[in-house]
C-alpha cells in the first residue's frame, strides 16, 4: 500500500486483506513516511455506493451499492466506497501517525476508495490467491478534532491473507 501522507511519500508493508465479521474486507499496512514517522492505515469496506444524477434537480444522488462479500464473488469492478463512518457510509479508515489514532468517522473526516480490479492476477495461474487492486484518498481526524491527517494518491494491490 502506498500514498502521500501529509505531503510525505509513504509505503506500508501489509500481509494482504482479510474478510472479518460483517462481512467486511479489512486491509492494513504499516511503514515510515519520508520524515521517519510511523504510519499505520487500516481500511474497512462493508458496502459500496452508487452515484447517479437526479434528472430534475441535477444533483448527485448516492445510494447503497454492492455488499463487499458479493463484490468479491461477482468481480464486476469498479466498486466505489465513501470513507466515513462504516455504519453510515459503508466503509471507514483509521490512520495512526505516531499517535494519536484518527478516523474518517470522526469530525469532518471523509474519503473515497475505488476497487478497480478483483481476481487472479493477469500474470498468475489458476489457483493463485485473488488480488484486489484500487486507489484511495482520505482525511481522518482525532476524536476531539484537534488533529487530522490527509492521504492522497493512495494505492493498493493486495492478495487475501
Amino acid at each position: 500500500m502506498t500514498g502521500v501522507v501529509d505531503g510525505d511519500e509513504w509505503s506500508g508493508v501489509t500481509s494482504g486483506f482479510q474478510l472479518i465479521a460483517g462481512p467486511a474486507l479489512q486491509m492494513s499496512a504499516t511503514g515510515p513516511d519520508d520524515d521517519g514517522d510511523s504510519v499505520n492505515v487500516v481500511l474497512r469496506l462493508l458496502q459500496s455506493v452508487e452515484y447517479s444524477i437526479d434528472e430534475e434537480s441535477g444533483e448527485v444522488e448516492i445510494t447503497e451499492g454492492t455488499l463487499i462479500g458479493d463484490a468479491l464473488d461477482e468481480k464486476a469492478a469498479p466498486y466505489d466506497f465513501e470513507l466515513g463512518d462504516a455504519n453510515d457510509q459503508g466503509a471507514n479508515a483509521t490512520v495512526t501517525k505516531t499517535p494519536p489514532s484518527m478516523s474518517t468517522g470522526e469530525g469532518e473526516g471523509s474519503g473515497f476508495l475505488r476497487i478497480t480490479s478483483i481476481g487472479v492476477p493477469t500474470d498468475g495461474e489458476e489457483g493463485d490467491p485473488e488480488e484486489v487492486i484500487g486507489c484511495f484518498s482520505l482525511t481522518a481526524s482525532s476524536q476531539d478534532g484537534s488533529q487530522s491527517v490527509s492521504i492522497t494518491d493512495g494505492a493498493f494491490r493486495l492478495t487475501e491473507s
